[in-house]
């Protein structure tokens, strides 16, 4: 499973993509609860997400959809191993960078560059308890141990009868693990579409030993979660594609 904080990348790329990043407002909701005058540790420490991504992916249970709304995906703020805080700051799932956190006037706080120390991004605690990165509006979803598996096994997780096959019990559980799916042991549904090379949402399936993985693309219509191979087609001038293959699992949820 991927680890937010392991996906840190090098700042002048990270800082290019950030720059070309076109922001979507987020669609009129509930505003985040914050209270922007708390203490430090209460008031920022977190998994944060991109609040627009958020709600897409909860409305059409689509990945590939939510990613349209990506710039800034994901912040996580939490305590280093020598007790400094830190920033980590995901961008479209596809690229990261770790900052320094350190707090400013008016209950906000800016994120520094660990080398530099300048400032690339900062969070801002509005009064009317909407909270920003930046022009980013964001959530909190949980603490700073949180991950990736806490958001995508909400998608598909659950008990579920597979068609055809008697006694056809598959559960999608909500620590990435899988059972009832011969040859398979885990899954991992993906949130990084910068390089949408199929056009649809994709789940990895994990055999046993966690190397080998094999790619599926997912669709869910109503209680059903249908799961296709991504099937390889080289074309005539040599080129590899992907495209969806037939459908190989027809869960039911129960």
């Amino acid at each position: 499973m991927k680890s937010l904080i392991q996906s840190l990348a090098i700042a002048s790329l990270v800082a290019a993509f950030f720059t070309n990043c076109q922001n979507n407002p987020a669609p009129d909701a509930d505003a985040t609860t914050v209270d922007s005058t708390a203490a430090f540790e209460p008031g920022v420490e977190g998994y944060w997400v991109n609040k627009a991504w958020w709600e897409t992916l909860n409305s059409t249970k689509s990945p590939r959809k939510a990613a349209e709304k990506l710039g800034v995906a994901a912040v996580v703020v939490s305590k280093d191993s020598t007790g400094e805080w830190q920033a980590v700051v995901n961008y479209a799932f596809h690229e990261g960078m770790n900052y320094k956190l350190k707090a400013t006037e008016g209950g906000n706080y800016a994120l520094l560059n660990t080398d530099s120390g300048e400032r690339a991004h900062e969070f801002l605690f509005k009064a009317d308890k909407t909270v920003f990165l930046d022009s980013f509006q964001m959530t909190r979803l949980g603490d700073g141990q949180m991950d990736d598996t806490d958001m995508f096994s909400g998608i598909v997780s659950g008990a579920y009868t597979l068609k055809g096959k008697t006694g056809g019990d598959v559960s999608f559980y909500s620590n990435g693990t899988v059972s009832g799916l011969e040859g398979y042991e885990g899954y991992d549904v993906q949130f990084d579409y910068i390089e949408d090379a199929v056009g649809a949402d994709e789940i990895m399936l994990i055999k046993p030993g966690g190397e080998e993985r094999d790619f599926y693309i997912f669709e869910i219509k109503d209680k059903q979660l249908l799961l296709s191979p991504s099937e390889e087609v080289t074309d005539k001038d040599g080129i590899t594609r992907y495209k969806k293959g037939k459908v190989k699992y027809a869960l039911t949820k129960k």
